[in-house]
């Protein structure tokens, strides 16, 4: 296992003066990254930051020649994420619950426009999306062309935490709080599929279950309360199999804030903070091992909660984005 620090990191990307980087995602098929930033900054009377949003197209060219090819404008209001359609067309940019969700076309060629009070939200074509409504459980998968809408089966239950949908569109996934599970949903039809119950209690307020490029496996967070300590873990499964996971990797105190596979899908990344520090883990997918542990210490005046994970398309490079930091942040990672 490498340890690194961000003494061995290169500056590889630094939004403009003033900005503050909130949120950011690869898009799929392009050594390119969407990140997402707020200028003109003002807090909330809830601790959330309200300004400016736009978002850069960054090319990723190499370990110090990162560029924005391009800054698409995307309104204003608080920044809560960022999705990307795994045809890489379309991109989302969601702010408060309650407010609208922006959709947008990558290349700017089209207007976008917004759904209104979705309180989770992903992208499963550039035609399609699969939403939750903040005033209920029921999740549905929305046209984004005629707006029509289709129910998936209702998990009596729920209260969805977050949303996703595989690469090949052919699946819904959302972590169900309260029966502390994670449903899968078959887009086409609507049905239930099946469920993954992971072997601790789900992660309240924990990053959205992702698939595999492939689409073949999923990994969700979990977490187990120890004394007065709380330990993570990132739990695999196969996504044609309820149980058990096929691996779990122990992360330990920190709250887990993001979990990314990598571009190649060999390794899966994860981001936690603890106090003045930001620890960022490359795994291996296949064996569960731990291949690097980037840390990023804080000043007083940093948030270390991180606001971008991605990857070179060979995976020899990790990028990463701090919320609130200006810059993009190189790592090899051979």
């Amino acid at each position: 296992m490498n340890t690194m620090d961000r003494s061995r990191a290169v500056r590889a990307f630094t939004a403009p003066e003033g900005a503050r980087i909130g949120a950011g995602t690869m898009i799929p098929g392009r050594s390119a990254a969407l990140i997402a930033r707020l200028s003109n900054v003002e807090p909330t009377e809830f601790g959330r930051l309200r300004g400016e949003r736009a978002v850069d197209v960054v090319a990723l060219t190499g370990p110090e020649g990162l560029s924005a090819e391009r800054t698409i404008a995307a309104g204003s209001g608080a920044l809560r994420g960022v999705s990307v359609s795994p045809c890489g067309q379309r991109f989302a940019v969601r702010g408060e619950i309650g407010e609208p969700t922006e959709v947008r076309w990558i290349d700017g060629r089209e207007q976008g426009f917004a759904l209104q009070d979705e309180g989770v939200f992903a992208l499963a074509t550039a035609t399609s999306a699969a939403v939750g409504r903040y005033s209920a459980t029921q999740l549905e998968s929305v046209d984004l062309e005629t707006r029509k809408e289709t129910p998936l089966e209702e998990c009596k239950d729920a209260v969805f935490e977050g949303v996703a949908t595989s690469p090949d569109g052919a699946w819904v996934i959302a972590v169900a709080m309260r029966s502390k599970a994670v449903q899968i949903w078959q887009r086409s039809t609507g049905a239930r599929s099946r469920s993954l119950s992971p072997s601790r209690v789900l992660v309240l307020g924990a990053p959205t279950p992702v698939f595999s490029p492939d689409s073949a496996l999923v990994v969700c967070g979990s977490s187990v309360k120890e004394g007065r300590s709380i330990r993570y873990a990132a739990e695999l499964f196969d996504v044609g199999k309820k149980w058990p996971a096929r691996a779990t990797l122990e992360l330990g105190e920190g709250h887990l804030h993001s979990i990314v596979f990598s571009r190649t899908g060999g390794r899966i990344l994860t981001a936690q903070y603890k106090m003045r520090r930001a620890d960022i883990k490359v795994w291996d997918r296949d064996t569960a091992s731990l291949l690097h542990h980037i840390e990023l210490a804080q000043t007083p005046q940093e948030r270390p909660v991180v606001g971008f994970v991605g990857t070179s398309d060979d995976d020899s490079l990790t990028y990463i984005a701090l919320d609130g930091d200006r810059s993009i942040w190189s790592f090899e990672t051979p």
